[in-house]
C-alpha cells in the first residue's frame, strides 16, 4: 500500500521541520523563564494603588478597586530582603483626567532583581471623588 502524495511529497523537508519544531519546543519548555528557575515567588494580596497627578490638580479622585494583588519572582536572596514598601504600585493618568470614569493600567516599580509576574486586576478605574458639601450658612 502506497502512502498518499500529500505525505510523501518533500518528505525530507517535512521530517526536518518536525525535528526542528521538537527541538524548539523542548528548549522553550526547559528554559522559560530561565532566570526564575532557581528562584521563587512571593505574593502580596492587597497592595494600595497610588494615583500620580499634578500638584496643581486639587480635584479629588478615587480608584476602583483601591488595592491590587501582586505576584513577584526572583532569586531567593533578593526575595528574602524584599519588603512590601519596596514595591511601588501606581497608575499614571497620562493625559489630563476628566470628570468621566477612566480605566488606567496599573504599573509597578520593583527593585533590581525582582520581576513582576502578575497584577490582579491589571487596570483600575479612576473616578471623581464626591464633593463635600460646604458648611456655609
Amino acid at each position: 500500500m502506497r502512502l498518499p502524495r500529500i505525505i510523501t511529497h518533500n518528505l525530507g523537508w517535512k521530517l526536518l521541520s518536525v525535528a526542528l519544531a521538537t527541538l524548539l519546543w523542548m528548549s522553550l519548555r526547559s528554559g522559560v523563564p530561565g532566570r526564575l528557575k532557581q528562584g521563587g515567588t512571593l505574593s502580596f494580596p492587597r497592595r494600595e494603588v497610588a494615583l500620580l497627578k499634578s500638584a496643581a490638580d486639587d480635584r479629588g479622585w478615587r480608584l476602583e478597586p483601591a488595592t491590587v494583588g501582586l505576584t513577584v519572582g526572583g532569586s531567593p536572596d533578593v526575595l528574602e530582603r524584599l519588603r512590601p514598601e519596596d514595591l511601588q504600585v501606581f497608575i499614571h493618568p497620562g493625559v489630563a483626567l476628566s470628570a468621566a470614569p477612566a480605566l488606567r493600567p496599573v504599573q509597578v516599580h520593583a527593585p533590581a532583581g525582582i520581576t513582576v509576574l502578575s497584577i490582579d486586576p491589571p487596570a483600575v478605574t479612576v473616578l471623581p471623588a464626591p464633593r463635600k458639601a460646604s458648611s456655609k450658612p
